[in-house]
């Protein structure tokens, strides 16, 4: 059977107008399709701030209870979405993730995808049965899983590779993948065909148009992925596993923004590594991590003192303080900065190429912009900067690279 997932994001589904135009997309597509979809924009966000206002999250059992609470907002979409079908003549029925079912592991916050039943969607296909499916959800023996912030993707791909699916189309606000953001970047170049590898890279980097883990799992399926906007009818970009393609030797730049650096001084190799496994256990992911000022003498002992970096996302902030206060006792040794941005510049080769990373060095001198922190890996090079500044270090880094619109 040739079938077609489409996901529509949070913009896409962001108020009943929206979601009547969605359901307008899919009446006039004139395929076999399965539609996997997100909370309306904004749902969830709002969700996790009512969790944050009650309890701070320092287990296993409360981040489950968290699941809970904002898996909810896709409940809502997909009923609103199966009776817009409705509206227009269709037959449709709305799936919540343990209905479907969509097991997961029982890594709440962050499940990885264990299986999908496909029994009821092919009897609904058969039945000319539209399957509408809540993203970003999964069951864990009786439980609510989520697959972390734009699981929704993840969803879509998964049920893609369950299916056999021809083809994924992920629908977004924007006209496709563009080498930095548009919205920032007015300049930015629309990627028409782009493979996995450099997907990956751009989305593992702050990029938003599409999830890493939906790319990983497309590049070890090789399931075909357009990035498609719901509210024009541009071609998007087509994104496949073709390693003739010919590429430049910059794919883009990326931006990940509210970022947080937390420097714990003078802590021992053991408490470190018990604050990792318990930022773990209650779902903090960690953006990078090095350690600096280790004195020589400090390796005969097996206790190693040192001074360590953490950077994450904003919205672990109150889990992360909060473990803080239990484990470190001494709160002078810790310092916090927030309001950081990371920006990558995406491309193969880009660490041993001198003359990119002299051009981006120099660019941010010129500009009086002093990195927080620098990473150099062999398909991008990174850096922290203050997050007032980030937007004009990304256009200008845009301009001097080549890589505007001409």
């Amino acid at each position: 059977m040739n079938v077609i997932v489409k996901k529509f994001g949070g913009t896409s589904v962001g108020n009943v107008e929206r979601i009547k135009r969605v359901a307008g997309i899919i009446a006039n597509s004139n395929q076999k399709v399965i539609i996997v979809v997100s909370a309306m924009s904004g749902m969830t966000n709002e969700l996790v701030q009512y969790t944050n206002e009650i309890h701070s999250i320092s287990n296993s059992d409360e981040i489950s209870e968290y699941d809970a609470v904002i898996s909810a907002g896709e409940q809502i979409t997909v009923g609103l979405l199966s009776l817009a079908l409705m509206s227009l003549g269709l037959k449709s029925k709305s799936y919540l993730g343990w209905q479907v079912p969509i097991k997961t592991n029982s890594d709440y916050a962050k499940a990885k995808i264990l299986e999908i039943s496909t029994d009821k969607l092919f009897a609904d296909l058969e039945n000319n049965v539209i399957p509408v499916i809540a993203g970003f959800q999964g069951l864990y023996n009786d439980r609510v899983t989520t697959l972390g912030r734009g699981g929704s993707d993840t969803t879509a791909v998964a049920v893609a590779v369950a299916i056999k699916a021809s083809r994924c189309d992920i629908y977004t606000d924007v006209d496709g993948i563009f080498t930095s953001d548009p919205r920032i970047v007015t300049k930015a170049k629309k990627i028409s065909t782009i493979n996995y590898s450099s997907v990956l890279q751009m989305a593992s980097s702050g990029a938003k148009v599409i999830h890493p883990r939906a790319v990983e799992i497309a590049m070890q399926n090789n399931v075909p992925i357009k990035v498609l906007n719901t509210f024009s009818d541009d071609s998007g970009t087509q994104i496949i596993d073709d390693k003739n393609m010919e590429e430049t030797s910059i794919t883009g730049i990326a931006i990940k923004k509210d970022l947080v650096m937390l420097t714990l001084s003078g802590v021992s190799n053991s408490d470190i590594d018990l604050f990792l496994i318990d930022l773990l256990e209650i779902g903090v992911m960690i953006e990078s991590m090095n350690q600096s000022n280790m004195s020589l003498e400090n390796f005969k002992s097996d206790k190693i003192i040192c001074d360590y970096n953490l950077i994450f996302s904003a919205e672990y902030f109150d889990r992360v303080m909060k473990l803080i206060e239990k484990l470190f006792l001494n709160q002078d040794k810790i310092i916090i900065r927030d309001k950081l941005s990371k920006i990558s510049i995406i491309g193969i080769g880009v660490k041993n190429d001198n003359v990119i990373v002299k051009t981006i060095l120099e660019t941010l001198y010129n500009i009086s912009i002093s990195p927080v922190a620098i990473q150099l890996l062999e398909t991008q090079l990174s850096f922290i900067v203050e997050q007032i500044f980030s937007d004009q270090v990304v256009r200008t880094l845009h301009t001097k690279l080549g890589l505007d619109i001409e």
